[in-house]
């Protein structure tokens, strides 16, 4: 009010502010947290350092965001590259206002209810990486999904490393969306659980038979792990790409899709 700045909020919505540098003096003025913190990001952009000086231009900016999703996709980071990962948050994402991280999870985090999948994530990720494959051939050398192999580096992150991710990303008021592919991209769940691939001739399946209960009970296991600890608003599903011969499977075979 000092500064009679409200009443330029007007407009801007929750994710507005307001910037004003003065010789005096440096202004963040907005109606949220949210449009604070996005306020101070834009005065991160503008301070330079000049010798050993440093050096704010005097400016005024009345800025909101044009769109209300600005997303940008990771894959979560492996335990020696959490620190860089952080980092990356902090000095890109955020700096340059994106709201929303969707983090590609897969089975690199620690699985209580089924070990099987953590086992299987590490062992085709470390086939891939020494076959020098980017992603397994199908049974006629054709391209199959794409296998994000690397997620984690193809390691394993325990449940308090992956909640303390979260929890740091949610410092700048980013919102976490876990992404667990299901149906297609599904090697995570199927590296321990064959007997439910969609075609059963691949080495390594990329695509669960929908029509098997026992590929929902175990994709729902894992969705609840990670909703225990992330507690997310929302999970992507995935289910892009599906790429599968027809009538390979006898449970699907004959069906309309």
């Amino acid at each position: 009010e000092q500064h009679g700045l409200m009443s330029a909020l007007r407009g801007l919505g929750d994710e507005g502010y307001v910037l004003t540098v003065s010789e005096k003096s440096v202004v963040v003025v907005a109606k949220t947290q949210k449009g604070a913190l996005f306020g101070f990001e834009s005065l991160r952009q503008i301070i330079k350092k000049v010798g050993p000086s440093i050096f704010v231009p005097q400016l005024r900016v009345k800025d909101s965001p044009l769109y209300p999703f600005r997303g940008i996709k990771l894959y979560v980071p492996g335990r020696e590259n959490i620190a860089f990962f952080k980092r990356f948050v902090r000095d890109f994402v955020a700096l340059y206002k994106f709201n929303t991280i969707i983090l590609e999870l897969n089975a690199n985090m620690r699985l209580d209810r089924h070990p099987e999948l953590n086992v299987g994530a590490v062992e085709f990720a470390k086939h891939l990486k020494y076959s020098r494959l980017g992603r397994p051939p199908g049974p006629h050398k054709e391209y199959q999904n794409s296998s994000h192999q690397d997620n984690a580096d193809g390691l394993i992150l325990e449940k308090e490393e992956v909640a303390d991710l979260v929890s740091y990303i949610r410092k700048f008021n980013i919102e976490v969306i876990p992404e667990l592919p299901s149906l297609t991209h599904s090697y995570y769940l199927l590296a321990g659980h064959k007997d439910l691939a969609e075609n059963p001739n691949q080495e390594y399946p990329d695509t669960y038979c929908p029509l098997q209960p026992e590929s929902y009970r175990i994709y729902f296991d894992v969705l609840d792990e990670y909703i225990d600890v992330i507690h997310p608003l929302m999970i992507h599903i995935g289910h892009d790409e599906w790429r599968m011969e027809k009538d390979v499977c006898e449970l699907c075979r004959g069906k309309d899709y």
